[in-house]
């Protein structure tokens, strides 16, 4: 290879690179979002919260608790959805909180997860 080759190649993998590390760190949000949910639901909706409090915690965060959700380990689930909390090259992540909710219309259980959209 020429010298020119070399300095064209060594220039393309310094950009993917810097490219990676910027990516790398909005992965890093999506993780401080997850923890942000994690604890607010824990400190906000303990099981037993009604689902219209349920509603009124997520709708004062500015998403909508909807109606329903498939999820294995839940009976009946609910969820509400953060869109782009974060990215890593051709991916892009949200947040998921799924809310068990009883049969007396009650919070039982919640699961806070990230989802990617993308290749």
């Amino acid at each position: 290879m020429t010298s020119a080759k070399w300095t064209l190649l060594t220039r393309i993998l310094v950009c993917a690179l810097a490219a990676t590390t910027i990516a790398g760190c909005s992965l890093g949000r999506a993780n401080r979002r997850i923890a942000y949910w994690n604890k607010e639901t824990a400190a906000h909706l303990p099981a037993g919260t009604s689902l219209e409090d349920a509603q009124a915690f997520f709708a004062s965060h500015g998403l909508n608790l909807r109606c329903c959700a498939s999820a294995d380990e839940f009976d009946h689930a609910y969820f509400a959805m953060e869109r782009h909390i974060g990215q890593y090259f051709l991916m892009e992540y949200d947040a998921i909180i799924t809310v068990e909710i009883t049969p007396d219309r009650r919070v039982g259980r919640i699961h806070v997860n990230w989802i990617g959209v993308g290749l």
